[in-house]
Formats: structure tokens, sequence, C-alpha cells
């Protein structure tokens, strides 16, 4: 230990006898119970060189990009699905309102609906 920490133990090792009125003993086991997280000079030169070799990742400049208008695919069988399940409420005298060729929103006896169709893509599912 250097000269300046043994100064400073003597110094809080009698600050401690003095404030508690324990003795010397005492005191010395409370300080070395208070330093116990200490890693000691070798322990703090270590630290010191991880701390130096360990890089520092910060958020660099992130250039954003345009936002691209994408043109929406129409799914012709889609359509032709819609146009039916359409026709065939029709027929039931239902109330058709609003709608797209995915989906649309009908009137059934005072109660309002949406009816969407969505298309699974091919997923491994088995055969019964």
């Amino acid at each position: 230990m250097s000269i300046a920490k043994d100064k400073e133990k003597e110094k809080q090792i009698a600050n401690y006898m003095e404030k508690l009125g324990i003795s010397k003993e005492e005191a010395t086991q409370l300080y070395y119970d208070d330093m116990d997280d200490y890693i000691g000079e070798d322990g703090e030169e270590m630290t010191r060189k991880a701390k130096k070799d360990c890089k520092n990742f910060v958020e660099g400049d992130v250039r954003k990009r345009a936002k691209t208008t994408r043109e929406r695919k129409v799914n012709p069988d889609k359509v032709l699905l819609m146009d039916a399940i359409k026709r065939g409420l029709f027929e039931m005298d239902v109330d058709i309102l609003d709608g797209n060729e995915q989906s649309f929103e009908i009137n059934y006896k005072g109660n309002y609906y949406t009816i969407k169709l969505i298309f699974n893509r091919n997923k491994n599912k088995k055969k019964a």
C-alpha cells in the first residue's frame, strides 16, 4: 500500500475509535469490513487496462432511407372469390356497404359485419 493510503487508513481507524468509543482492534476490524470490496492496487491497474482496451460502442450516424411507395398487387383470384361472395349475399338481400378487393362490410338484420378474405401462403401442412 502507498503511504497516502496508510495515512488515510490510520485516520479512518482513529475516527472510528473516537466516534464509536471502541478499541483499536475493533476499529481496525470495522475498517477492513468497510473496505471489503477493495480489490487492491493490482486489481485497480487491471481494471484501468481493461477499460482502456474495451471498445466503446456508440450509435453512429444512421442515414435514413427515402421511403419508396410500393404498388399494391391485386390478386385476381381473390377478386373473383369476393365477387362470388358478394353475389351470394346480394341474393340473400344483405346490404353491402363498403369494401375493396380484400374486404367489405355488410349490414344483416341491423347488425354490421366485416368480411375479409385472406390469402394464406403455402405452409408445410400435412394433408389429411
